[in-house]
């Protein structure tokens, strides 16, 4: 499959628009700060996520996106991967953030 075919099986490409991020919780965790923040990803459609900050960073601290599994628990997703619900060996991105990395967990 060349390039081309790929972007076709994709579909039409969305106008990009404002983020207009908002922090909607900020909470100290120890080694990292947790936000709650939210952002736009089409003009009448915005996404939760969270982000988490280790508090010793270097200037070009790398960040990792996050995906959740599903499984059927969907009130889980994001929560459990930063260590809120569910299982705490699933708590990746809480485990990378007390490592130094930046993480993002958005709702998928």
């Amino acid at each position: 499959m060349n390039q081309d075919n790929f972007f076709n099986l994709l579909g039409p490409l969305k106008n990009k628009c404002d983020l207009k991020p908002k922090v909607l919780e900020s909470l100290d965790c120890g080694e990292y700060i947790q936000e709650k923040i939210e952002y736009s990803v089409e003009p009448q459609e915005r996404i939760k996520a969270y982000i988490l900050l280790p508090k010793k960073r270097k200037p070009k601290t790398p960040a990792v996106y996050c995906h959740h599994q599903h499984s059927s628990n969907y009130n889980r997703a994001k929560s459990e991967i930063i260590g809120l619900k569910g299982d705490p060996d699933l708590a990746y991105a809480k485990e990378l953030a007390e490592n130094g990395f930046i993480t993002f967990a958005p709702d998928a």
